[in-house]
């Protein structure tokens, strides 16, 4: 009879729970509160401000009063706080497996390199959350207060400086293989005497400034390794990123021609270090030529000039030469009125031609030079100095296979008054 009425008396009871359990939302404790186990959570002493330099975990060491014959489920929610869940912290849920009275949960900092503010979080601790586990825990379990944690940016003190660029020649080549710059940090902008560190591969460049560099200004410059030899532009993008403070990209559209390279480098930007700080500022992609006056006008290199150089020995150091203006701004003629050496003094004539900013010139005779030779073509290049108004050229001289073929490197150089 008494087992009948314990029979009964369970049965009673399980219908009583199944219908008080229809629904999660409507789960409530059966008996005694004192039946159900109570956790206590305890904080393990570490910082609850952070740095997002390398991963941080705080954790919490969980103890139950009693054995279960279920797991007890316990999860982070967050109730406060600019950071975010994934980007940057993650959480994982405490367990007290059945017949066990201890687990531990934990909330991760993750390692994070933006540039961005100091963030917070606020997160609080509660059972469950399925409410299939949440029913398991006494209701009169005193869970910890909030817990805050500063999450502050990180910081590095070392400044990375990258170098790419774009061309485009209208044939298939990369930019890479029509124009092979290499990335400098110089003491100065024109002419630098110190080169405080380059990059120099077969690729876009990358060089990293340590945070031991002295302080000072120094300035970032792309100089020229090789160029195809067609006419393009040349872009530059050239990014800085100090980790969790600095991440910039100054642009430079036509920073460079492949046709207008005066000692082939140009400025792209100052960098300056006072501490553990850096500044940036652009030098608007700076054309330089080791400190010569910049010229793209003939004007000042007409009249009357004197012979300095003459490694052709058509004239003698002192001789006096003709110069005339030619059919455009940036082009003169250098005349041979009194050259004794050719037949056609009065009509042949070199064509000089300024193609830069910086004082480059090509050369070309408008005709052959008559020395009685099948042929008297001369071409050159060289540079200008608008200081001095000195023409220094460097010409070849074909003359056809009966007079020896090609004579390059003949230098000639003129001086204005």
């Amino acid at each position: 009879m008494k087992k009948i009425f314990y029979i009964l008396s369970n049965c009673v009871l399980l219908v009583l729970l199944l219908i008080s359990c229809n629904s999660d939302d409507d789960l409530a404790l059966v008996g005694s509160t004192a039946n159900y186990p109570t956790p206590t959570f305890s904080l393990r002493p570490g910082p609850t401000s952070v740095n997002e330099a390398g991963e941080t975990v705080i954790t919490y060491d969980i103890v139950t009063d009693r054995l279960t014959n279920t797991d007890l489920i316990f999860s982070f929610k967050q109730v406060g706080g600019n950071a975010e869940l994934g980007s940057d912290y993650e959480v994982s849920v405490g367990t007290v497996e059945a017949l066990t009275t201890t687990g531990e949960m934990s909330v991760t900092i993750l390692n994070d390199v933006l540039v961005e503010n100091t963030e917070t979080l606020v997160l609080e601790i509660e059972s469950g959350p399925a409410a299939t586990s949440a029913y398991l825990v006494n209701p009169n379990t005193e869970y910890p207060s909030p817990l805050t944690i500063n999450i502050e940016n990180s910081v590095g003190f070392d400044l990375t400086i990258g170098m790419e660029w774009d061309a485009d020649n209208g044939s298939e080549s990369s930019p890479t293989e029509l124009a092979d710059l290499i990335l400098l940090v110089t003491d100065a902008v024109s002419p630098y005497t110190n080169i405080i560190d380059g990059a120099d591969g077969a690729d876009f460049e990358e060089l990293t400034l340590g945070a031991d560099t002295p302080d000072g200004d120094y300035f970032v410059v792309a100089d020229v390794y090789a160029l195809d030899d067609s006419d393009f532009d040349i872009d530059i993008d050239l990014s800085f990123n100090q980790p969790g403070v600095i991440d910039d990209v100054l642009n430079f559209s036509a920073a460079l021609n492949s046709r207008i390279l005066c000692n082939n480098y140009v400025v792209l930007a100052k960098v300056s270090k006072s501490g553990e700080s850096w500044s940036i500022t652009s030098e608007n992609a700076t054309l330089t030529n080791d400190g010569s006056p910049d010229t793209s006008m003939a004007g000042p290199f007409i009249g009357t000039s004197t012979v300095v150089t003459d490694d052709w020995a058509d004239y003698a150091v002192g001789d006096t030469v003709e110069i005339e203006a030619g059919t455009s701004a940036n082009e003169f003629w250098i005349r041979n009125y009194t050259n004794p050496a050719i037949a056609n003094t009065d009509t042949a004539y070199l064509i000089v031609t300024i193609d830069d900013v910086c004082g480059n010139v090509t050369v070309m005779s408008n005709e052959d030079y008559q020395y009685g030779c099948p042929t008297g073509v001369v071409t050159g290049s060289g540079t200008l100095d608008l200081a001095s108004k000195t023409i220094d050229i460097t010409n070849t001289f074909a003359l056809g296979e009966a007079c020896g073929g090609d004579y390059p490197g003949q230098q000639f150089v003129l001086q204005l008054p």
